[in-house]
């Protein structure tokens, strides 16, 4: 995706208001110009989230999380940033320079449109139009489980080929171009344009937002004519502009909530079957689109959870694919990845069923015990390379054990390789410094890849992460660091007061390294710039100030420039007191120690710890 503007996503920002985005999942009350309500990010009875109009800001005093309006659509929906900005943009009219694969937003939006009038195109043939085809089209649905209320809710359609939909299309004003570059039209021999889809069931493809941006077709048995030259079962939209088989998921708009909140992503490989799962509650159950599992597809489920079992047919197929998903392991299964640690899992049906199969037969229950009985995807490679070896040989006991340590090396350093050194000793029937030491003298071929990243980016990742890391989070447990963060706060939101506070602040000193980097940085800027502008404009000056304004506001709410001075008074009283109590403490700790002080240098470190415990009475009796 190209990079967006700051001049374009300022523009989105302006234009957006927060406080109308939130309130479309969360319930508001307002108690002046801040809205609170219970936290959408975990589970609270008393609301502790918060929104500030003034700034168009958001913070949750119960987690911690906090942000702009692009920082929770991304969180709530699970976008990145240029795509929260898009979708917002997109709400808005407004028009970015450029979109994914720099094709302009403008035209983009023409082919969503093109998708969008396809899959009603398609809807309407299934469910209201009356002919030979439809009505079979309808019985094959009604086989496969899916009545009207099914249809209705996944947008099920028909597509009836001969042209059908390219008039349809040309009448409501897309041209031949966008059907082409939508990949629901196709050139023929003559030049000319023909339906891509015909004869056959079809599946919308919608993104995270539940727009549709490709098609999948599954054919129907009695309306296959052998004339016809596209004979596959299945029949997905190609990579297009918008679309790509290895970044999208079936299901995935109706999925990423019920993910999020069960913690497991269920990853199928059919659309009957994700339709069969969610109708059978497994409604965090996702597919893939033609394609087997990828890193990518890894990577977008993150957004959501970090768990996700792969559920296989347990047919050959289903089995080889098994064996196929263990070019996902990479370093995201180890402890040490931390938050990011993903846990990959994998199931197999029983026999030679398909999901909806074995839903259909044994009920929720029964695929619920094949789901509590997944194993962890590195346990399963190792076990699936194992079983291919007689372990009663002794040759080919360390043939085995060659394969094993090659599947571990890549982890030999992660707190995980001991635990599987463990479990291969086992398999083994040898011990465990036998495995350690064959996977220490291990070499991999150079010609061989072992391990393949999570994502093509995974360098840019850890690079990113690495500055992420580098960003002090402040624990605003500590008194001074919160006294500090109440001025800069105060400063920031009320520009009334900004000319004579700031020269109460500009000489004064700061406990955190970022406190002291923010200070100079908004005294330089115009004290009347709105609360909004001054908070993005120190965003982008000093790294992790954010942090800093998600405040409780609610103290500075009508109140005049003679009450927020006061207020500012207190406030930095209040931090005086906390500064001479630390130093009070710091000296009476080197009294402690007085064996190492002459007489002289004792008496002095007595006289002014008498001189900031008097500084400090002072104070805490002032009015």
């Amino acid at each position: 995706m190209s990079r967006i503007s700051d001049e374009d996503i300022m523009r989105v920002r302006d234009a957006t208001d927060i406080v109308s985005v939130v309130a479309e999942y969360v319930v508001l009350k307002q108690r002046g110009s801040e809205f609170w309500g219970c936290c959408p990010f975990h589970n609270e009875k008393t609301p502790s989230f918060h929104v500030v109009s003034q700034t168009q800001r958001w913070h949750c005093f119960g987690c911690g999380e906090g942000g702009d309006v692009f920082k929770f659509l991304a969180k709530i929906e699970g976008l990145t940033f240029p795509e929260a900005v898009s979708y917002l943009a997109e709400k808005q009219g407004i028009t970015l320079s450029k979109e994914e694969n720099g094709l302009p937003s403008s035209y983009r939006a023409r082919l969503i449109a093109c998708c969008q009038e396809t899959d009603a195109f398609f809807n309407l043939q299934l469910m209201r139009v009356n002919s030979a085809d439809t009505a079979v089209a309808r019985e094959y649905a009604r086989t496969r489980g899916f009545d009207s209320t099914v249809c209705k809710k996944w947008h099920l359609g028909y597509a009836p080929g001969r042209g059908k939909l390219v008039a349809h299309l040309t009448e409501k004003g897309f041209s031949a171009q966008e059907m082409i570059d939508s990949n629901v039209a196709l050139k023929d021999s003559t030049g000319g344009l023909r339906d891509r889809f015909f004869q056959r069931l079809m599946f919308p493809i919608h993104d995270l937002q539940g727009r549709t941006i490709a098609f999948g077709g599954r054919t129907i048995p009695n309306l296959l004519n052998p004339e016809h030259r596209e004979i596959a079962k299945y029949l997905n939209t190609s990579n297009s502009p918008l679309f790509h088989k290895r970044d999208n998921l079936f299901g995935i708009d109706k999925a990423k909530a019920s993910i999020t909140t069960r913690g497991v992503a269920i990853v199928v490989e059919g659309y009957t079957d994700v339709i069969a799962l969610h109708e059978a509650g497994f409604t965090q159950a996702v597919a893939t689109l033609g394609t087997a599992l990828t890193p990518e597809h890894v990577r977008l489920l993150r957004r959501f959870s970090k768990h996700i079992i792969y559920l296989f047919d347990g047919d050959s197929a289903g089995q080889k694919a098994a064996d196929k998903a263990a070019d996902l392991i990479d370093h995201f299964i180890t402890p040490e990845t931390g938050r990011d640690q993903t846990e990959l899992s994998v199931a197999i049906i029983p026999g030679n069923s398909d999901p909806a199969d074995y839903v259909a037969s044994e009920g929720s229950q029964g695929l619920q015990r094949v789901l509590d009985n997944a194993q962890p995807l590195l346990l399963f490679a190792l076990r699936r390379r194992l079983e291919t070896y007689n372990l009663k040989r002794p040759e080919q006991r360390q043939a085995a054990l060659e394969v094993a340590v090659a599947l571990l090396y890549p982890f030999r350093n992660s707190l995980l390789a001991a635990d599987y050194l463990n479990i291969i000793a086992s398999d083994l029937a040898t011990d465990y410094a036998t495995v350690a030491a064959t996977l220490e003298r291990y070499e991999p071929p150079r010609t061989r890849v072992v391990h393949e990243t999570i994502t093509e980016s995974d360098e840019a990742i850890a690079s990113r992460d690495a500055d992420e890391d580098r960003t002090q989070i402040l624990d605003y447990s500590d008194m001074l660091a919160r006294w500090e963060r109440e001025l800069l706060s105060l400063y920031v939101y009320n520009p009334s007061i900004r000319a004579e506070l700031k020269a109460r602040l500009h000489d004064n000193s700061w406990s955190q390294p970022l406190h002291a980097l923010v200070a100079p940085a908004l005294f330089d800027c115009d004290i009347q710039m709105s609360p909004a502008h001054l908070v993005d404009v120190i965003s982008s000056r000093v790294e992790g100030s954010e942090q800093i304004w998600l405040v409780d506001t609610s103290q500075y709410l009508d109140r005049d420039a003679s009450s927020l001075m006061d207020l500012a008074s207190r406030m930095l009283r209040g931090k005086e007191i906390e500064e001479l109590e630390r130093d009070i403490a710091r000296h009476k700790a080197k009294l402690k120690f007085s064996d190492t002080l002459d007489k002289k240098h004792y008496d002095e470190l007595f006289a002014y710890l008498i001189t900031l415990q008097n500084r400090l009475n002072n104070l805490r009796n002032s009015s």
